[in-house]
């Protein structure tokens, strides 16, 4: 997939929820407009944490709370051709929303965390956990 002459184009997005049916449709239809190879998204909330095959080819690896709440959770979304060099995919932890997928080529190997923070409201040990584990990725 990758060569030092070939980019990838890499997207991150706040979708707001992906709930509803129509939102991965228009999430897709972004992406091609922008030409991404990856794109992140954030608040995704769906359950548990598993790989759905869009029909259009993109493939969508995603965590998200297995408590049936539909809240947050994050999603990396790979067109075709960029899911054929994906190595492994791991959500590390759903209730801090760390995700990590590796890409392999002949030159180098690639890591990708997507995390979602909390906000300012959550409480100062929710945040201390996630600052704290996030370097150990």
């Amino acid at each position: 997939m990758t060569s030092p002459r070939h980019q990838v184009r890499l997207g991150a997005w706040n979708a707001q929820t992906m709930y509803v049916t129509e939102k991965t449709a228009q999430v897709i239809s972004k992406m091609q407009k922008y030409m991404l190879h990856i794109l992140g998204i954030s608040e995704v909330r769906w359950n548990g944490a598993n790989k759905y095959v869009i029909p259009t080819g993109e493939v969508m690896y995603y965590s998200c709370r297995g408590d049936g709440l539909h809240r947050g959770g994050l999603a990396l979304i790979y067109d075709r051709k960029t899911n054929k060099s994906l190595m492994e995919w791991e959500p590390i932890n759903y209730r801090i929303r760390i995700f990590r997928a590796r890409l392999c080529s002949r030159f180098a190997k690639h890591t990708i965390v997507q995390c979602y923070a909390p906000t300012e409201e959550a409480a100062a040990d929710k945040k201390d956990e996630f600052y704290s584990k996030l370097p150990k990725i």
